[in-house]
């Protein structure tokens, strides 16, 4: 039933898209058929005739056939690219932050179940806003697209890197075995040494990170994100450049964090 809506719906779109030849090829295939079975035409001519309008059948019927795959064909595009934007950022391509709270949760889940452990890096980069006032938005774009790559060059294969706002980001590790999420953070902010070439611009970017774990620190996806966000704010009082662990004030702040839904 759904299947012949579906298709339905599309012959619909191929009518509106292409109304004119399909008209036109209509109209002179009905006129073609009224005068071979209306008139009185030879006996050499009627023939003929109705070859003629039986081949605009066949002709109309192929064209049809061939434009509803070609709608089918957008429609799946369609459906892709929207699945493809409800989880990703559109400038990085990297998960959201509504997809990112969604793994979140579910590695929380599985966290609890295998009683494992997890480690959230919560990610903001030092000088962003000078980068865009002295160069202009475009090149912060440039350099948010550039971040997300060395991002996810860095870290382990499998490991969600994530962007949940405008120069912050985040990876979530799964399962973090011994100190793995703080030996990450280290190796990026080792990584961030290097430049960033924007359109021969060379610019030098730095991380301030923060690191919680769950369940050490939280678990509850809110409040985790809360706990490291917090030690990253920390990192940034202390001079920037470099990563911090959520320590127990940080931990007890978050519990009493907005709720995951309201954080969406």
């Amino acid at each position: 039933m759904n299947q012949g809506r579906r298709i339905g719906g599309l012959g619909v779109e191929v009518l509106m898209r292409y109304p004119l030849p399909l008209a036109m090829l209509y109209a002179v295939m009905t006129t073609l058929l009224v005068l071979s079975l209306g008139l009185d035409w030879g006996a050499h001519t009627r023939p003929g005739v109705l070859m003629l309008g039986g081949g605009y059948v066949v002709l109309s019927t192929g064209l049809w056939w061939w434009l509803l795959q070609s709608e089918y064909r957008r429609f799946e595009q369609r459906q892709a690219q929207l699945i493809n934007d409800a989880v990703h950022d559109a400038l990085t391509q990297l998960t959201n932050r509504r997809a990112f709270l969604d793994n979140l949760d579910t590695a929380i889940y599985r966290s609890r179940r295998n009683n494992t452990r997890l480690g959230l890096a919560f990610i903001d980069l030092d000088g962003f806003k000078m980068v865009n006032d002295i160069y202009g938005h475009g090149a912060g774009d440039l350099l948010l697209i550039a971040v997300a790559q060395r991002l996810t060059e860095t870290v382990r294969k499998g490991d969600m890197v994530a962007r949940v706002g405008g120069d912050e980001f985040v990876v979530l590790v799964e399962p973090d075995k011994g100190e793995s999420c703080e030996i990450l953070a280290q190796r990026l902010i080792q990584a961030f040494q290097a430049p960033f070439d924007l359109d021969g611009h060379k610019v030098n970017i730095s991380l301030s990170i923060g690191v919680a774990f769950c369940p050490e620190h939280a678990d509850e996806a809110g409040q985790l994100l809360t706990a490291a966000d917090l030690a990253m704010y920390r990192v940034k009082k202390n001079g920037r450049n470099g990563y911090a662990v959520a320590n127990k004030e940080e931990s007890h702040r978050s519990t009493g964090a907005m709720p995951l839904q309201a954080a969406r």
